[in-house]
């Protein structure tokens, strides 16, 4: 019995099918070359190796090359985010929103509470699976330092 197989959904890049997009890259490629100098104003960029072709803003991909402008990569980053997503990549990441936490706030609070009943660094420090030295830097409020005034306001 043959079974149907899924209908293979088109990728989607930059809000066209991948296709589309890929053929447009080959073409901006094929008809100008690679792109040879950042002609944005802001470019602070000393000397880059390299520069990439961009979709100017209010432009459409389209086999059109007054639709595309030469950036160096510092500058093509800063081009394609909004306000919106520059604010958010620059954001500090605090606590168990940074991807490279490993112990979440109830975590933290449960050593404060440790450190509290005089239980060595070192016994909490194997119990949650970190470096002595992260007990250390969350006693002393450099690591998780929005937590720490609370604790030291539970000391008092």
């Amino acid at each position: 019995m043959d079974k149907e197989q899924p209908a293979e959904r088109e990728k989607i890049k930059a809000g066209i099918p991948q296709k589309e997009y890929d053929n447009i890259h080959k073409w901006v490629l094929r008809y100008f070359g690679l792109a040879t100098r950042c002609e944005s104003e802001d470019c602070t960029s000393e000397k880059p190796k390299r520069f990439e072709w961009a979709l100017r803003k209010e432009c459409s991909y389209a086999r059109n090359i007054s639709n595309y402008i030469q950036l160096c990569p510092s500058c093509h980053r800063k081009y394609d985010l909004t306000e919106a997503e520059r604010a958010n990549k620059s954001a500090k990441k605090i606590g168990q929103l940074n991807n490279g936490a490993k112990l979440s706030e109830i975590s933290v609070l449960e050593i404060y509470r440790l450190l509290k009943n005089s239980i060595p660094s070192l016994d909490i420090a194997k119990r949650f699976k970190v470096h002595p030295t992260t007990i250390s830097d969350i006693k002393r409020g450099k690591r998780w330092p929005h937590l720490h005034s609370k604790y030291i306001q539970n000391e008092k």
